[in-house]
């Protein structure tokens, strides 16, 4: 089983808490490897992207005892080796980017900050289709919390986006693509995508985020367990 994580006080308050020396955060995720029997395909790669100097997940390796019946821990409450890692979302110890309020419904401050992610769909998943057919989730943000303002602005910079990408004049560095993205980023995740031969890259658990007045960044990169 795969879990998350969510860190509360006594009084049922939402908390940040510093887990094995990670940066304190009151989100997280335990990764059950099962289906990579190296255990180490998600943590290696993060570690590499942090090592690029692009923000992944960090991770600890642990053993998992799951103790349901408030009894004392034995070896009967064994379930193997873990990741814990950090969940993907916008804060200062994730991805550091603006937040959005409901009241920011014009430039600048509706420029960012936003995650948006391809992948599968879950039942209370937000999305849209851009015009030439990709389907993005509004993660963070989650398209409920965004305003209609702010979800009709990111797809439009996203349809903004391909239409010079695909268009004549795609390569100049003032009106072509590089008016969008952060090139470096979409390289650097290429290079790990290629490296690791991980056949969800760009296709599944891909992640972009922008921030405010800022340009569109590929990742942080993610679900790497198939690479």
């Amino acid at each position: 089983h795969q879990y998350h994580l969510e860190m509360y006080d006594e009084q049922g308050n939402e908390t940040d808490v510093a887990i094995l020396g990670l940066p304190a955060e009151s989100d997280w995720v335990l990764q059950g490897p099962y289906s990579d029997k190296s255990l180490i395909r998600n943590e290696l790669s993060y570690r590499w992207s942090n090592e690029m100097g692009r923000y992944a997940p960090r991770t600890r390796l642990i053993e998992l005892f799951l103790n349901a019946n408030g009894s004392t821990v034995t070896m009967d409450d064994y379930v193997g080796v873990y990741v814990l890692m950090e969940k993907i979302k916008i804060g200062p110890n994730r991805v550091d980017i603006a937040k959005l309020d409901a009241s920011d419904d014009a430039e600048p401050e509706i420029t960012g900050g936003y995650i948006i992610k391809k992948d599968k769909f879950d039942s209370d998943d937000v999305w849209f289709t851009t015009n030439r057919g990709q389907t993005l989730i509004y993660q963070d943000p989650n398209g409920h919390d965004l305003t209609q303002a702010q979800r009709d602005w990111i797809r439009n910079y996203m349809n903004s986006f391909e239409a010079v990408l695909y268009g004549s004049s795609f390569a100049n560095q003032d009106i072509g693509y590089a008016k969008y993205i952060d090139v470096g980023s979409f390289v650097d995740s290429h290079i790990l995508v290629e490296l690791t031969k991980n056949v969800d890259g760009f296709r599944l658990s891909t992640y972009m985020h922008k921030d405010r007045n800022g340009k569109l960044v590929m990742g942080p990169a993610w679900d790497y367990n198939l690479s």
